[in-house]
C-alpha cells in the first residue's frame, strides 16, 4: 500500500511505497490507565520529493491499548500534505516490539 503525499514547496502529487521493513518503531510516550499500560509507538521515515528535490519527514503513530492491542493510528509530516489515510496495523508487529517480551 501506497502514502499518497504532496509537496508543500512545489505542489507536486506522489506516491510512497511502504513495507514493514521501513519502520523503526520505538516508544514515543507511555501512559497508565484503566485497563494497563497504553504506549504510543513513533517511527519517522525520510522521503525527498521527485519534483524539486525537497527532503521532508514522515511520521506514523500507532496507540497501543490494552498492552498489545492496536487502538488508533495517524500520519503526519513536516514539509509535505497526506492525501490518504493508511491502517499503520500491518506495519507493527505489537508482539515483538521491545517492550512486549
Amino acid at each position: 500500500m501506497g502514502l499518497k503525499i504532496k509537496c508543500n514547496k512545489c505542489g507536486h502529487e506522489f506516491k510512497v511505497n511502504l513495507n514493514k521493513t521501513d519502520f523503526n518503531w520505538s516508544v514515543d510516550s507511555t501512559s497508565e490507565r484503566e485497563m494497563g499500560t497504553e504506549r504510543c509507538w513513533l517511527s519517522t521515515v525520510t522521503e525527498e520529493c521527485p519534483s524539486c528535490n525537497t527532503e521532508f519527514n514522515i511520521e506514523f503513530y500507532v496507540w497501543e491499548y490494552p498492552e498489545g492491542v492496536f487502538n488508533y493510528s495517524s500520519v503526519e509530516s513536516d514539509n509535505a500534505k497526506i492525501l490518504n489515510e493508511l491502517s499503520l496495523e500491518k506495519y507493527i508487529d505489537l508482539q515483538d516490539t521491545p517492550n512486549n517480551g
